[in-house]
């Protein structure tokens, strides 16, 4: 609740209802602030001072001095506010936790999908440079003698070499 000096004389024990949480109950309650007035502002009074002349508000006003201090003033409002913003966290960590770990789990499976790392010194990257252009070259070599009939080149004949070249060669006769 703010501005509790604009109060109208009369209503003091309706707002201190209120901030007893009996009228118009939170589930977290009220705490009530004075905040420093626009001409408090204007005249550049520190926070500091308007920290204490808050303070003194509380302490002097006839309905607010007997209640609990704990329901009022900014210092007491930001102790509560975190409060329950640690309570939030302290919550929302497990399911934070199971979260990241998942992602975790299925970064991991996808970089031991990728393989080995490269090799890292030079006599060993020209030896798998040397092992795959063998493989390709090999690859190459069974697909145009159309010797590779396993995997895809068996279940799609279109796209074995031999069959590509006779599709291609087929247009320039025909024209």
């Amino acid at each position: 609740l703010t501005k509790p000096d604009l109060i109208a004389r009369g209503e003091e024990e309706s707002v201190v209802e209120t901030l007893r949480n009996v009228k118009a109950p939170l589930e977290l309650g009220y705490i009530m602030v004075k905040n420093r007035g626009q001409d408090e502002i204007n005249g550049k009074v520190a926070l500091s001072e308007a920290k204490r002349k808050e303070c003194e508000f509380f302490e002097t006003h006839p309905h607010f001095r007997k209640e609990d201090t704990a329901l009022f003033g900014v210092e007491r409002l930001e102790k509560r506010l975190s409060e329950i913003l640690v309570e939030r966290i302290k919550c929302s960590l497990p399911e934070m936790k199971t979260q990241v770990d998942a992602a975790l789990r299925e970064t991991q499976e996808s970089l031991n999908g990728l393989g080995d790392a490269p090799p890292e010194t030079t006599p060993k990257r020209r030896k798998l440079l040397r092992e795959s252009a063998g493989a390709i070259t090999r690859d190459v070599r069974d697909a145009s003698y159309f010797t590779m009939y396993q995997g895809v080149l068996a279940e799609n004949k279109e796209l074995r070499m031999v069959a590509r070249y006779r599709k291609g060669a087929s247009r320039f006769s025909d024209s």
